[in-house]
């Protein structure tokens, strides 16, 4: 089949922002049998007209469409019960990327590099799930599409729990906010998200008000850092405590102190030169305020995602 090209969200993850091309290319996969389902699905006739107008490029002209249309339209096929279990891995580095983090968050880590260029090529696998690099994603019980929506959604009320010191907040969320926020995802409606966001993440005045910050580090391929972040409103007030931080660099200095080191004057530095941090596909001074880019630089779990390049 010829490549399709897709502008996907940073805030969604792949399975929700590849969904149409997902289904699309599960045509020609190779036969496989379903012991969910009970049955066999074959090839296509390669003879088989598929449909699609293809222009001089080899692209269709029939994906070109589908996926300038409207993202609202896609959500009235994100119940679909037939979601393939499938897989996606990078196509230069011949890394699987791992599902359940958000597109943004993949993309800092395997092509964030200044020397990259997009589009980011990525190749879609039907088969040979590799259980041993990636979680796995078994449709057998709930669905694919159910699993990713319900790891996003277990990621949400840990962060919750973090921000508020206790599960209330999660708790006391109706099924129509859950809803919301996710239909916001599937359909990159910023919007509709902050319909409910605004009451989540309120403007925390003090310390007591914000009990621990949601952050998760990444450094190059290793499963993320994630530890108790307690964070200082005021920078200025005095002496940081023990996990308590106020700028991005404490935090990195106190979590990964092989990589960044403090200077006789205080400041924080990487320990080299080549070591690249970014949150968001941006490069932060390490002198920021903690507390400001989680509020406008994490994720819609309300986590903030840091993702570091060792040379």
């Amino acid at each position: 089949p010829p490549p399709i090209h897709i502008m996907v969200s940073r805030q969604t993850y792949f399975h929700v922002g590849l969904q149409d091309a997902v289904m699309r290319l599960y045509k020609f996969a190779p036969p496989v049998l379903s012991f969910r389902n009970m049955t066999i699905r074959n090839e296509p006739d390669p003879g088989e007209d598929s449909g699609d107008d293809m222009d001089g490029t080899g692209l269709s002209t029939a994906e070109s469409t589908t996926e300038s249309s409207n993202p609202a339209e896609s959500l009235s096929k994100t119940t679909t019960p037939d979601y393939p279990v499938c897989w996606f891995e990078d196509e230069e580095t011949h890394i699987a990327l791992r599902w359940h983090l958000f597109v943004g968050v993949l993309y800092d880590l395997n092509l964030g590099s200044a020397d990259k260029k997009v589009p980011w090529k990525i190749r879609l696998h039907f088969s040979g799930y590799p259980n041993s690099q990636i979680l796995p994603l078994d449709d057998s019980s709930d669905g694919v599409w159910t699993t990713v929506e319900r790891t996003f959604k277990n990621s949400l009320k840990q962060a919750l729990f973090l921000q508020y010191g206790s599960s209330k907040v999660a708790m006391g969320m109706t099924k129509q906010s859950h809803e919301r926020i996710w239909d916001s995802i599937v359909t990159s409606n910023y919007q509709l998200y902050q319909q409910v966001n605004s009451d989540l993440q309120a403007e925390p005045k003090t310390d007591n008000e914000l009990r621990f910050l949601p952050v998760r580090l990444l450094v190059d391929a290793k499963p993320p850092i994630q530890r108790p972040c307690r964070v200082c409103i005021d920078t200025m007030a005095g002496t940081e405590k023990e996990n308590t931080f106020g700028t991005l660099g404490s935090l990195l200095q106190c979590w990964i102190p092989q990589f960044f080191v403090s200077d006789p004057d205080g400041s924080v530095k990487p320990e080299s030169s080549s070591t690249v941090w970014a949150a968001q596909g941006i490069k932060i001074p390490l002198s920021s305020n903690l507390v400001d880019l989680w509020r406008c630089l994490c994720h819609p779990d309300h986590f903030l995602y840091i993702v570091i390049r060792t040379p």
